[in-house]
């Protein structure tokens, strides 16, 4: 069974990398547990995508273990990763234009 393909948008690199730094100042070593659950989620959606609706057509995934929602588009065979937004932050104040 061939997956999806899938893309990070800009956005979704700087919630990963400024998150994993957070992470990082918190605990050595908790930043590269995170990227881990990241990568495993990543890895998920590659497989199967079909997760909960939360906004329009935008569907999120929980990462296991952290406190954050991997929020992505499916268009045809492709998987856009818009963003990574912790579930303890306003999401209007850290929503992102779909397009």
């Amino acid at each position: 069974m061939t997956g999806y393909k899938v893309v990070l948008t800009l956005r979704a690199r700087q919630d990963i990398q400024a998150s994993i730094k957070w992470y990082n100042i918190k605990q050595k070593g908790l930043g590269k547990r995170f990227h881990q659950f990241v990568k495993q989620a990543i890895s998920t959606l590659h497989l199967i995508p079909f997760f909960q609706f939360r906004y329009s057509e935008v569907r999120c995934l929980k990462i296991k273990r952290f406190p954050y929602l991997v929020y992505y588009i499916i268009e045809d065979d492709t998987i856009y990763i818009l963003a990574l937004i912790c579930t303890y932050q306003d999401p209007e104040k850290h929503w992102v234009e779909l397009k």
